[in-house]
Formats: C-alpha cells, structure tokens, sequence
C-alpha cells in the first residue's frame, strides 16, 4: 500500500518535471520567435528608413563640409552668400559628385531660421544658366568663356531681408579659415540619431507620413534617436545596425535595377531628368550618390552608362565607339564626360575631360561623328580630337548632359522613340 503510493508520488514528480521542461522549452521558442520577429522587423524597416534618409543626410554632410570654413575658397564658404567656382572642375574637384565639366558654378547654401534673404541676379546675355533651388530631400524647387561668366558671377548677391535697400557688405573676419573640414555620414545607430534631428529640422512633406508611420513602429522619425529608446529591445536596434551596414549595397543594386530597367529602351543608359521625386524613394536616394543636385528635364538631360550593349562593365583596358548619327536637340549644349566609378573625373595626358558641341570634332562625310573612349591617343590624327581618355584596367561611367533640350524633343528623348545617346560599343 505504502509502495504503491510512494510509486504515484514518483510518477507525479515526473510527470511535473516533463511538464515544467516542456514549458522552459516553449518559453524558449517563444521567446526566439519574439526576438527573430524584432530583428527582422527591426532590418526591414531600417533598410526603408536608410533608403529614406540617405539624400537627407548626405545634404547635411555636404553643407557641414562645405560651410566649415569662413571665407569663400571655390564651391566652399560661410552661409548666406555665394561661393563662386572660378575655374573648370578637374580630377581634383570633389566638392560634390560627377561635377560638370563645362560650367562654373556658383554655391550658397540658405539658412533662413533668422530672416528671409534678398536674391539679386543681374541680367545675362549669351550665355546659358540655371538657378536651382533644392531643398534638404534634394527636391528642386524650383562654354569656356570664363572671364565673361565670372563678371556675372560677383552680380549675384544675398542680402538679409534687413538690410535689404542698405549698402549691406559681408563682415570681414579677423581669423579667416580657409581649408574645409570633411563631414562623414555617420555609421550604425546614429544613422538614425542623424535623420531624427533632420526630419525635425526640415519637416516632411505631407505624401510622406505613411512611411514615417511604419519609422515609427522602430523608433525612427522627427526627434527620435533610436540609440537612446528604451522601449526597443536589442533585437530591433540589432536589426537597424544591421540595416545601416547593408544600406550601401541596397543603393547599389537599386541603381543597378533603374539601370537595367533603362536599358533597352535607351541604348544602354539610365537617362532622364531629375530633380522631382514624389514618393520614389529609391530614385531619389540613386540621384544622390550619382548625380547630387540633378535638375529636371526641362533644364537638363542626363543619360549614364556603366556597362557596353553586351551588359560587360566599361573598363578602360577596352576601347569604345559612340556613332553618333545626329547631334542631340538641345537650344544650348551637349556634353559627354567619363568619370571614375567613383564619380570624379579621369586623370589624363592631354587635361580632356569632356567632349561637346564646342569640341573641334572631326565629322564624317554624311555629318555623323565617331567618339573614341580609350586610354590611349588613337592612331589616326584626325580621330584625336574626337577621343575622351579613360584609365587602363579600370572601371568607368559615362555621363551625357543636354542642357536645355528643344522642348519638342523632350518627350522623345525621355520615352525612347526620339533623340538617344550612341550606344557604347566595344572595338574587337
């Protein structure tokens, strides 16, 4: 009698004890889901967010980079006044990326949190500008004859609204700081510190508060820093870091598919205008690694390539033909540049880094032209004039600019059944 209880007691404790190890293991699984759930949410969300974010920061690192000194020095200097460009962009002209080659330009970057400013631009004749008004999300709001465009460049001028009327001059400094500091977008979680602040700084437009919402679910969004949220588990913010280290590679295949995308229809190149985004994220976050500061259609043209009709990436251990068949319909210019895959212009023998409608090309009998992109000076001499140089054994992109387009031909151009730039094509 006394075994036979002593039995079921056993038999209880066991019972309990699979019971009790039964839950243990299924708090654990719970509790691997709950955080597998975290992190991947946390990725997912994240890698939306830095897609998002990226134009917005990559604003704030070039202003803080370009605004770190305290007198004019080129595309560098204090707020609220112009910062001229004297001279043609060069291989060492990093002050932004794919610069043009053919143009000066003049930089102010804004600060009205004080007062409004008083923009002057004096007449200009003969000669083709644009004004470009962006804002922090790079939304637009809106020849070689140096010494004659430079005169137009000290007519531009920045007034507070104050002393707008007044003989209002720049204060000179006793301690001029001329050599620009390098800003660098930050890493990891501050990432998102960084965008917090700028979304409270520069308020989103309206069409974008169905994006901050889902931020939000991360701590992501105006004011907030995820690095200091408490209420977000450590799965969440492993999955931002994670996010923000994949960041680069996710713009890089977003190009890639723009890229492909464009192919077919023009000729081998993503080509557009720019400088409106709308809710097109992942466009907006490609402009601003290739092409910062791209102006719309109306204004400007861009078509890019980086690889030959074949899809095989332009190198430079390769010699390439573009035949041309007609010049681009544009009321003002043309140019093609190569740049490094690193968008800064290629070093070479001969200081060529565009070719243009102002080149002295050599034309063919029935006024079609032939342009040679090589590293090497091409063997017939009256085919000199009409190469652009590239590095041997490394890789390059190749950039045209139409400025001001006939307004005719825009629609063409942009749907593929008009003007296309020449395809790339390698020489056997």
């Amino acid at each position: 009698m006394t075994g036979g209880v002593i039995k079921r007691r056993r038999m209880l404790v066991v019972i309990c004890v699979i019971l009790l190890v039964a839950a243990a293991l299924l708090i654990t699984v719970y509790q691997s889901a709950v955080s597998r759930a975290d992190y991947n949410n946390g990725y997912k969300i994240g890698l939306e967010a830095y897609t998002y974010g990226l134009p917005l920061l990559v604003t704030n690192t070039t202003f803080e980079t370009m605004t770190s000194i305290n007198v004019s020095n080129g595309a560098f200097g204090p707020v609220n006044q112009f910062n001229n460009v004297r001279s043609l962009n060069n291989p060492d002209s990093t002050a932004v990326v794919a610069p043009s080659p053919t143009s000066l330009s003049s930089i102010a970057w804004l600060d009205l949190s004080k007062e409004p400013q008083v923009l002057h631009v004096p007449e200009v004749q003969d000669h083709f500008f644009v004004f470009s008004f962006i804002d922090p999300y790079t939304q637009l709001k809106g020849s070689y004859d140096i010494a004659n465009v430079t005169r137009i460049q000290d007519g531009y001028t920045l007034t507070p609204l104050s002393q707008y009327g007044t003989n209002y001059q720049q204060n000179n400094l006793m301690n001029p700081n001329a050599t620009p500091r390098t800003y660098q977008i930050p890493d990891g979680l501050a990432f998102y510190d960084m965008l917090g602040q700028q979304l409270a700084l520069f308020p989103p437009p309206g069409a974008d508060q169905p994006e901050l919402a889902r931020f939000a679910e991360v701590g992501i969004g105006p004011g907030m820093e995820p690095s200091h949220n408490s209420h977000l588990s450590k799965d969440t913010l492993r999955g931002l870091e994670d996010a923000v280290v994949a960041g680069p590679a996710q713009i890089r295949n977003d190009t890639m598919t723009l890229y492909l995308e464009s192919f077919d229809q023009h000729n081998g190149y993503f080509l557009g205008g720019f400088g409106q985004y709308g809710t097109n994220y992942p466009l907006r976050a490609v402009i601003s690694q290739v092409g910062l500061g791209a102006v719309t259609s109306e204004q400007t043209i861009y078509a890019m390539s980086w690889a030959d009709p074949g899809k095989n990436p332009l190198n430079g251990s390769t010699s390439y033909v573009l035949h041309m068949a007609s010049a681009p319909p544009v009321n003002q210019t043309w140019s093609i540049t190569a740049y490094t895959l690193n968008g800064t212009m290629i070093p070479n023998s001969i200081n060529r880094y565009e070719i243009s409608d102002a080149s002295q090309l050599a034309y063919n009998a029935n006024g079609s032209v032939d342009l040679y992109l090589q590293s090497t000076s091409p063997s017939d001499p009256a085919s000199v004039n009409n190469w652009l140089p590239t590095a041997k054994g490394q890789g390059f992109e190749v950039m045209w600019r139409l400025d001001a387009p006939e307004t005719a031909g825009i629609p063409g151009i942009l749907n593929g059944t008009g003007w296309q730039p020449p395809a790339i094509t390698a020489v056997p």
